[in-house]
């Protein structure tokens, strides 16, 4: 019985997961402004692979990887360093300096 629960509780989280990675960049914006970190990786996720005629930004997506990164959260993790790695180390010298400046406008308004 036990087992069933956990295995429950396990799927719900996954469709949860998934039920956020299906909000709009325009729905997750406003709660990724707030601090909300799911809210954060699913929009720097988005930017970096769009769907449903969405727009690619990945100066964008590189930005709002570096936020979360610095953004103090005890979620943060090894695989947001590692998303640090592939999506920002894709920029152009002049883009990687772009999404730092961006970061750092983004974690001040986040985090005043």
């Amino acid at each position: 019985m036990v087992k069933l629960k956990a295995g429950i509780f396990i799927f719900l989280m996954a469709m949860g997961s998934i039920a956020s990675a299906l909000e709009s960049q325009a729905d997750l914006l406003p709660k990724a402004m707030k601090g909300d970190y799911q809210a954060q990786r699913n929009l720097a996720y988005s930017y970096a692979t769009p769907e449903k005629g969405e727009r690619a930004d990945p100066i964008a997506s590189c930005a709002w990887y570096l936020v979360i990164l610095q953004s103090g959260s005890e979620k943060v993790n090894g695989g947001d360093a590692g998303n640090v790695r592939v999506y920002c180390g894709r920029l152009q010298q002049e883009e990687l300096i772009a999404a730092d400046a961006r970061a750092k406008r983004l974690l001040k308004q986040i985090y005043k």
